[in-house]
């Protein structure tokens, strides 16, 4: 075995039996935190335990690496301090007695959640989970360590604000697969610019699921809940969560990028709901991409944006590229005021303090006079000239006095608006306002970008040959997860979402679940196990139907199983057999199901 004395907690490389970390600095006499597992504890028979790098209401977060891969990983245990303590062994977690029926139904969600992650592992713009386990009296699950940063301190270390094509790159890939993941039915519910991490290589992936009691208030776990991001119905504890929810977190982290700020608290937002942007930012940012928001950010979850793919549909409404819209943003302002070259338009300059529906009206109003004022001036001239024969250097210096006038006009109206907009707060209204001053571009882009196409039918198709085809097709196909069947032979689709004749968003996924075939599965040995633990370790290796049946041991203590009743430990039966465990009893042999 190797040593693994030598190996740094925090970032698991060789210290060379250093006193300080050669490659991350970390006191090797540092203690591990309070609660946590030892250091150097080997979970499973195959992963070592560092150092917690943080814990929050469901558990604790440890770097580890995988003893058989020599990865390194991280891994999640389900803790939550709130209704479990760890016992004298260091080790083994015990529920309060009062609050064990609690535990378990949040531990059995955590499983349920991570397994799911588990088979869920094709999405790139998501973290992925490569084990999930049982030990110690609770649950384990394991991904690859990730060498990242979170979005919040991405975004300050690049200035405080990204700007929209920088963004929509980060954005639109974690936007595509929370489209797939919540057409399989699995939500995050926390996302923020502290559970997108920025990866080495610029991408940005979602990470941190947990189970939704960490993500509401008002539960016996501790929230954490960041203000700005969460949704009313989050911060009220009361209505369901679902993918409005999610839209609302994954928009608020989209404004923090845009902005370098956050929302308002959704609670504070019942009562003034708009959005504060400042201008100077707003003049930067495609008008419907502040659509998108302000309807993605609604207080209310009935008003806001139903799902990923509209939002999907409403973040990609320019059909040009976004870095030109950017580049050219200032150039689409300044022929405004160039024709408003007589004294009284120059006298009517923006008012101090402007919304964006006010903003709108302003800036079009002068354009619409301009042409029929410049022609008369120039015949008015041309008449002079024919009449009167002025001298060449008298027109030299007219010519010279008018175009002085015309960049000092220019000069001065270009000034005054953008005073203005640097010292005046845009206020972008999520009810009328909003949609009133980009009613026209929405309504633009909603019959030409958003292409509806007629969805395919993939059903017993072979998936291969329909993710080979669908690279030059009009959608995408996207595996959510793969699964024993009977009917089905391996690697064709079972199922899709959504179903074959509905309608959807040209080059979009459908989302589809792959047979597996027929599962042969190993029973593993029961012997010592409670009856539950023995019920949720079969269940977690794919077994559907598991019975439990009374019976006699003299090798086990009462209610802890010993067997199973038609097969023996090591056998291999398909994923939908019916497995009958015998859990020892003092009382009569009776059957019931588990």
């Amino acid at each position: 075995m190797a040593d693994y004395d030598r190996l740094c907690m925090a970032c698991m490389e060789e210290t060379d039996e250093a006193e300080e970390c050669p490659h991350c600095g970390f006191s090797l006499a540092e203690l591990q935190l309070p609660d946590a597992l030892p250091y150097r504890t080997i979970l499973k028979d195959q992963y070592l335990v560092g150092r917690a790098m943080r814990k929050n209401g469901e558990g604790i977060l440890y770097i580890g690496l995988d003893l058989k891969t020599k990865e390194k990983v991280e891994i999640r245990e389900f803790f939550p301090q709130t209704l479990a303590v760890r016992n004298s062994d260091g080790l083994k977690i015990s529920p309060q007695e009062e609050l064990k029926e609690v535990f378990q139904k949040d531990r059995n969600t955590f499983l349920e959640n991570q397994q799911a992650l588990l088979r869920f592992h094709t999405q790139p713009a998501m973290a992925h989970i490569e084990d999930v386990f049982e030990e110690n009296g609770t649950v384990y699950a394991v991904a690859p360590w990730m060498n990242a940063i979170t979005l919040r301190y991405f975004v300050k270390r690049s200035g405080g604000s990204l700007s929209w094509n920088e963004a929509r790159q980060l954005f639109m890939p974690v936007l595509m697969g929370l489209s797939t993941l919540h057409a399989v039915g699995i939500s995050h519910l926390g996302i923020s610019p502290d559970t997108l991490f920025i990866l080495p290589n610029g991408s940005m992936i979602l990470g941190d699921f947990c189970i939704e009691q960490v993500w509401r208030f008002g539960t016996e776990l501790q929230d954490s809940l960041v203000s700005g991001c969460a949704a009313l119905e989050q911060c009220e504890g009361t209505a369901p969560l679902g993918e409005s929810t999610d839209i609302y977190g994954f928009a608020s982290s989209l404004f923090f990028a845009l902005t370098g700020s956050f929302p308002k608290n959704a609670l504070a937002r019942k009562e003034d709901p708009r959005l504060l942007i400042p201008s100077s930012i707003l003049q930067n940012i495609p008008p419907h991409v502040v659509t998108s928001l302000a309807n993605a950010l609604q207080v209310s979850a009935e008003k806001r944006t139903p799902t990923f793919e509209r939002m999907r549909a409403e973040l990609s409404a320019s059909p040009t590229i976004t870095a030109t819209i950017e580049e050219t943003e200032s150039l689409r302002r300044i022929p405004s005021p160039i024709p408003a070259q007589k004294e009284e338009r120059v006298e009517k300059s923006p008012e101090e303090g402007h919304d964006l529906k006010e903003e709108t009206s302003q800036k079009s109003q002068p354009v619409q006079p301009s042409r029929p004022s410049r022609s008369p001036q120039i015949r008015k001239n041309t008449g002079h000239k024919n009449k009167k024969k002025i001298p060449m250097f008298v027109w030299a210096i007219l010519v010279c006095a008018v175009l002085l006038i015309i960049v000092t006009v220019v000069a001065v109206v270009r000034m005054s608006f953008g005073n203005n907009k640097g010292q005046q707060q845009t206020i972008v209204s999520q009810t009328s306002e909003a949609g009133t001053a980009d009613s026209e571009t929405t309504s633009a882009v909603s019959s030409t970008v958003a292409e509806q196409i007629t969805v395919p039918n993939l059903v017993n198709k072979k998936y291969e040959d329909n993710q080979q085809s669908s690279s030059n097709a009009d959608y995408q196909v996207a595996v959510s997860k793969h699964e024993y069947s009977d009917t089905v032979e391996a690697g064709y689709i079972i199922s899709q979402t959504p179903t074959a004749g509905e309608k959807m968003v040209k080059g979009t996924a459908i989302s589809v679940i792959v047979s597996d075939g027929n599962a042969l599965i190993t029973l593993p040995d029961l012997a010592g196990l409670t009856a539950e633990e023995a019920v949720s370790a079969l269940k977690s290796r794919g077994f559907t139907s598991v019975q439990q049946e009374n019976g006699h041991s003299e090798y086990v203590g009462i209610g802890q199983a010993y067997g199973y009743k038609n097969q023996n430990a090591g056998d291999k039966m398909a994923a939908n057999s019916t497995i009958t465990i015998l859990i020892n009893t003092n009382s009569s042999s009776t059957s019931s199901n588990g």
